[in-house]
């Protein structure tokens, strides 16, 4: 279940065969694993296996999947942070913000905190006051046994994208609700259409249409979770129809429109 609260987006899973699709958040994915292991490796190459016990963090815009490891459950829950909030938090601990890339940290004591805190807030056990105090004892405890850990290796930020390949990517969010041709998008790379797809999975993860394509399922999920109606996410985001919104939002996110929707109240804040 995913819950919208002062800006901090919570779910709680447990998965045994869903594989997400290649994706990634506007947010700051703060996770802990609770049971099984799960693979967020996009290539689904082993390289990113996560254990119980585990807390991991995903930076905004870093591409990944997931699926369960070994043919076991998976059990997780994610907090996702807007990324003014998660900048205002590392700079008061003094944390670069390059020391995180999806790396598991060995923690079950914060693992057990933070699905503690995702599950009283979502069951509404924690007050307003109590819920403040609760969130910014969990993101220190997180970034001072971050600070404890190794540093993100030079090799993990080789992915970062040169400036005409940013370009690119800012075109699409900026127009993410038009049909944006792969021509049109290798005219501002000043590419070709075969080196500025080869560019761009590269640096993202994913292929330009296949992109935006997540910009529009992020849109909907946005207008799920302030009250619109699944037709009317769809209508509004690009999508043929509700059938063809459901797909891709299953494939990118693990929940069906419908379960969002029926999350959608007025947020909380804390």
């Amino acid at each position: 279940m995913s819950q919208h609260a002062g800006g901090i987006e919570l779910l709680h899973a447990r998965y045994s065969n869903h594989r997400f699709g290649a994706h990634s958040h506007e947010f700051w994915a703060i996770g802990a694993v609770l049971a099984g292991a799960k693979d967020l490796s996009a290539r689904r190459d082993g390289s990113h296996i996560l254990r119980a016990g585990d807390v991991y963090v995903i930076p905004p815009l870093a591409v990944h999947a997931g699926q369960c490891a070994y043919s076991t459950a998976c059990e997780y829950t994610i907090l996702y942070c807007p990324d003014a909030e998660w900048r205002a938090h590392c700079a008061d601990c003094n944390i670069s913000l390059d020391d995180f890339s999806m790396r598991g940290l060995r923690l079950p004591d914060l693992a057990r905190e933070i699905s503690e805190f995702a599950d009283g807030t979502l069951t509404s056990t924690l007050l307003n006051q109590t819920a403040v105090a609760a969130w910014d004892c969990l993101l220190e405890n997180l970034l001072r046994s971050s600070r404890a850990s190794p540093a993100t290796s030079a090799q993990d930020r080789e992915g970062l994208a040169p400036p005409r390949i940013v370009a690119v990517r800012d075109f699409l969010v900026a127009n993410w609700a038009t049909h944006v041709s792969l021509s049109e998008l290798a005219a501002v790379a000043s590419l070709s259409t075969y080196e500025l797809t080869r560019r761009f999975t590269a640096a993202y993860g994913l292929p330009p249409h296949r992109y935006q394509v997540l910009l529009r399922v992020q849109q909907a999920k946005a207008l799920l979770l302030q009250g619109a109606t699944i037709s009317e996410a769809a209508m509004q985001t690009g999508f043929a129809d509700q059938s063809h919104l459901g797909r891709h939002f299953k494939s990118l996110l693990g929940l069906t429109p419908g379960a969002v929707a029926r999350t959608a109240r007025p947020a909380r804040s804390f």
